[in-house]
C-alpha cells in the first residue's frame, strides 16, 4: 500500500500494511490531546493549509487539486512538484479533467478551465461555486443566475455552445424551487442533479438531463424522516446509473438506521438500496461523505457506529459495487462517537478506484493519497 501525502515539498512516502494507524495503540488509549498518534507520523500537514476546502484527484491518479485559503494547488506525484494555478478562488470542489491537464473552478463571479500545458486559464462563462467537468475536460457544468432565474448551464468548450439544462425560481423566497447538487457524466453527455422546495412540502426531485433525449425526473424521494438527499448524484458515463446517498442519519448517540445508497437504473427508473460492507459491529457514518469514482464501478466511504463508540474503528472502505467484501485503507484509531479524536472524510477517487483522496481532521488538517 502507498500512502502519498502533500507535505513541504510535497514528499511521497512507501508505507507497509497498516497505513493511517497508530502503531501498537488500542483505541481506548488514544485522546483529543494525542491527535497526531491518531494517524502515522508521516501522513503531515500541507503547507499554509490549517483547513484545505476540498480536493479532487485525476482519474488516472496522478494529479491532485485542493483549495487551501483560497488559493488553488494543483500538485503532480509522478514529478513531486506542486503550482499554484489562482487566488481568491470560490469553489468549494475544484473538477480535474481524467488526464490531469484541466482544472475548473469558480474564481470572482465566473467560471474558468485552466490548461496546464498552455499554463494559463480560459474563462468559460459567469457562474457560482460549485462545477463539474467531463474526463476530457471538454465539457464543464455550473450554476449560473440570469435576471429572476438559477439556470444549471452546461458549456462545450470545443464548440463554445452554451445548453441551459435547468431554469427555477430564487431560492430567497418562500416556496421557490431551489437547485441542489449536480454531476456530469464522464463524457459529458448527461447531466444529473436535485431539485427540492424550500420551504413546505418537498418534493425531492432528481433529474438526469441527456443530450438528445427526453428529461427524465424521479420524484418523491425524500427518506423517512422527510429530508431530501444533499450529496450529489454522482452520474455513470452515459448517464445510464445515478449513484447517491441520502441524509437518512440520527443525531450522534441515537438509535436509528445510518445513512444509506441507492442506484437508480435511469432507463427501467428501479431504484436499487446498496448494502456497502462495513467493519463487524460497524455501520457506514451519517456523514455524507462517500465518492463514486468516474465510471461508476466504485465507492470509497467512511465506516463509525455511533452507539458502537470504541468497539467500532473510524475507517475508509473501498467497495466495488456487488462485490461481497470491500477493502480497508485507511484507519484512524481511537476514533469514537463523543470523543473529539479527529476522523478522515474522502475528498476524491480515480477510475477504477485506483486511488484515493483522503483528508485527515487532526490539527492541522493533512491530506493524503492511497494508491492501490
Amino acid at each position: 500500500m502507498i500512502l502519498v501525502t502533500l507535505v513541504g515539498l510535497l514528499t511521497a512516502f512507501v508505507l507497509g500494511p497498516g497505513a493511517g494507524t497508530a502503531a501498537g495503540r488500542p483505541p481506548q488509549q488514544a485522546t483529543a490531546d494525542a491527535t497526531a498518534r491518531a494517524v502515522r507520523q508521516d501522513t503531515v500537514a500541507l503547507p499554509s493549509a490549517p483547513m484545505p476546502d476540498n480536493g479532487d484527484i485525476a482519474g488516472n491518479g496522478r494529479w491532485v487539486a485542493y483549495v487551501s485559503n483560497s488559493r488553488l494547488y494543483v500538485y503532480d506525484m509522478k514529478a513531486d512538484a506542486r503550482s499554484q494555478v489562482a487566488s481568491r478562488v470560490t469553489t468549494y470542489r475544484p473538477a480535474l479533467s481524467r488526464t490531469g491537464r484541466f482544472v475548473a473552478y469558480a474564481s470572482r463571479g465566473r467560471v474558468w478551465r485552466w490548461d496546464r500545458e498552455r499554463g494559463r486559464a480560459v474563462k468559460v462563462g459567469l457562474g457560482g461555486d460549485e462545477v463539474a467537468m467531463s474526463a476530457s475536460g471538454r465539457f464543464i457544468a455550473f450554476e449560473t443566475t440570469q435576471g429572476d432565474q438559477v439556470n444549471l448551464k452546461v458549456v462545450d468548450l470545443k464548440s463554445r455552445r452554451h445548453t441551459i439544462v435547468y431554469s427555477g425560481t430564487p431560492r430567497a423566497r418562500e416556496g421557490d424551487v431551489a437547485l441542489g447538487s449536480f454531476d456530469i457524466s464522464s463524457d459529458g453527455s448527461a447531466v444529473s442533479f436535485w431539485t427540492d422546495i424550500v420551504f413546505g412540502p418537498r418534493t425531492c426531485d432528481l433529474h438526469v438531463w441527456r443530450r438528445g433525449v427526453p428529461e427524465v425526473v424521479f420524484t418523491g424521494l425524500a427518506n423517512e424522516t422527510g429530508n431530501c438527499p444533499s450529496a450529489m448524484p454522482f452520474l455513470a458515463p452515459g448517464g445510464q446509473f445515478v449513484t447517491y446517498q441520502d441524509d437518512d442519519a440520527p443525531e450522534p448517540g441515537e438509535p436509528g438506521e445510518r445513512s444509506g445508497w441507492h442506484r437508480i437504473d435511469v432507463t427501467s427508473g428501479q431504484n436499487s438500496k446498496l448494502t456497502l460492507p462495513a467493519p463487524t459491529g460497524c455501520q457506514t457514518q451519517p456523514d455524507f461523505n462517500g465518492m463514486v469514482s468516474e465510471d461508476g464501478s466504485t465507492i470509497a466511504y467512511s465506516t463509525l457506529d455511533w452507539a458502537a463508540g470504541p468497539r467500532c474503528p473510524f475507517t475508509i472502505q473501498l467497495w466495488r459495487i456487488g462485490a461481497p467484501d470491500s477493502r480497508e485503507i485507511h484507519r484512524v484509531r481511537g476514533a469514537r462517537a463523543g470523543s473529539g479524536i479527529p476522523n478522515a472524510v474522502v475528498y476524491g477517487i480515480a477510475a477504477q478506484g485506483q486511488a484515493v483522496l483522503l483528508a485527515v481532521q487532526a490539527r492541522p488538517t493533512k491530506m493524503a493519497v492511497w494508491h492501490r
